[in-house]
């Protein structure tokens, strides 16, 4: 049974209200002009209120076991469909003793499914992948994960060791943003998938996939080709009977902190973060106006660095990530550095970024980083259907993590247009400030080049 029940935070609360559809137009005018999402209240989806406008067709629902899930349909000529089961249960949800129970709870999902999936370990989620191009195998998927979900039989070792070669651990891409004992647990879970899983507690194991994989603590997201009553009807078929009596409290997000790291090693990767409270707010035009300004700041940062870097055969790369819409976490990264080399490359670093700081950037600078950020969003809407239906879901299932209202690749380059149209050079310093005007945290670590 479907509920008429929502709640004010999507991830962390039932919703309430049945299935909504909403019917917005995703031109570039519209996105800029029309009026804020309108609903009975403002607590319809996982985002706030926001003058941001979903893509056409867009729904939520929520079973009565409490299971969420977000449904976008986009017919292509090929009926691509791409499934994502969302569990709020990754690396940093595991307690004392079940260190790699995250990885083990996945393969023994993962080795129940005769159908084609990957998972993928975050920070704080399990994400589960399946592509389909018909509606029997969209059927078998939805059965088939139903199943093993549900199941919490200790497999045999060769199943788990052939499934965890269709897992990813995605918790390294922020470990210079984790403290030194978060990035012990990341990689204690990379030890473990190495391992293929053998020292693992089984048992302790299941006991973390039945507290997190349970259907209060899970979304269902499904994109593509299909004809959106009938696969709702498929979802409660499936997913409605199934009732868990065991713990189904939320997970709780974890934001991680820095902490400086130094190894004295021959071929140095040196790293520059800082981790700030982010002022942002709510998600809306303003924010991803602001966003953008920051990701193009952190690019004209980033060439004028690999400037100075030229006479080392170096070069630098920088990365902006937003924490659950709470934290801006700011990365500059220079890999490969000798360490002869290393001592006298912080340092201009540092003099240079403290020079962009108080000097700011030229036009020349600021049209060359736009492109570049331009031409990267660029290619986000090239791709072809099969990739472009993987990879709006994969873009869903992140909104969703960042509290953001999810716009296409299409309108978030649309949206990058006509808000640099009206910016300049001078945008550009209060972004970087908002970014690196703090000391950063120095991590230097092995390189594998």
């Amino acid at each position: 049974m479907i509920l008429a029940s929502y709640r004010e935070d999507f991830a962390l609360h039932p919703l309430k209200s049945v299935v909504r559809t909403l019917s917005l137009t995703l031109c570039c005018s519209s996105l800029l002009l029309a009026p804020a999402i309108q609903a009975q209240s403002a607590d319809q989806w996982w985002f706030e209120r926001s003058d941001l406008q979903l893509p056409r067709q867009t729904s939520a629902g929520v079973l009565e076991n409490g299971l969420h899930y977000v449904l976008l349909p986009m017919p292509n000529t090929q009926h691509n469909v791409a499934i994502r089961m969302v569990m709020g249960g990754g690396i940093l949800q595991e307690q004392g003793g079940q260190s790699g129970s995250a990885m083990f709870s996945a393969a023994q999902m993962l080795g129940q499914l005769t159908v084609t999936a990957q998972a993928q370990l975050d920070l704080n989620q399990t994400v589960v992948s399946l592509h389909a191009t018909t509606q029997e195998q969209i059927s078998q998927a939805f059965s088939e994960l139903s199943n093993a979900l549900r199941n919490d039989a200790l497999p045999a070792q060769d199943m788990l060791n052939k499934s965890v070669e269709r897992i990813a651990v995605d918790g390294r891409l922020l470990a210079p943003a984790l403290s030194y004992a978060q990035q012990q647990q990341v990689q204690r879970s990379f030890d473990a998938l190495q391992s293929r899983l053998s020292q693992i507690n089984g048992a302790q194991a299941m006991e973390f996939k039945q507290r997190f994989y349970a259907p209060k603590n899970m979304t269902l997201v499904v994109v593509g080709d299909f004809n959106k009553r009938h696969l709702e009807q498929l979802i409660d078929q499936q997913f409605s009977d199934w009732h868990k009596n065991s713990a189904t409290l939320q997970s709780a997000m974890v934001i991680p902190s820095l902490q400086a790291q130094m190894q004295d090693v021959a071929k140095q990767n040196i790293s520059f973060n800082i981790l700030v409270p982010s002022p942002l707010g709510n998600d809306s035009k303003q924010q991803r106006r602001q966003a953008m300004l920051v990701q193009v700041a952190n690019i004209a940062l980033q060439n004028r660095i690999n400037q100075i870097l030229q006479p080392y055969n170096l070069s630098a790369q920088t990365q902006v990530e937003w924490m659950m819409n709470r934290s801006l976490w700011s990365n500059l990264t220079i890999p490969g550095v000798s360490q002869e080399q290393s001592q006298k490359v912080q340092q201009q670093v540092k003099a240079e970024i403290e020079r962009a700081l108080s000097n700011g950037f030229s036009k020349a600078e600021f049209e060359l980083a736009v492109a570049t950020q331009r031409a990267h969003l660029q290619t986000q809407t090239e791709l072809n259907q099969a990739d472009d239906i993987r990879n709006q879901a994969d873009r869903l299932v992140a909104a969703m993590v960042q509290r953001k209202v999810y716009v296409t690749p299409s309108s978030e380059l649309a949206l990058f247009d006509l808000f640099m149209a009206h910016a300049y050079e001078g945008d550009l310093t209060p972004a970087l400030k908002q970014s690196w005007s703090n000391t950063p945290t120095l991590h230097v670590t092995p390189s594998a080049s």
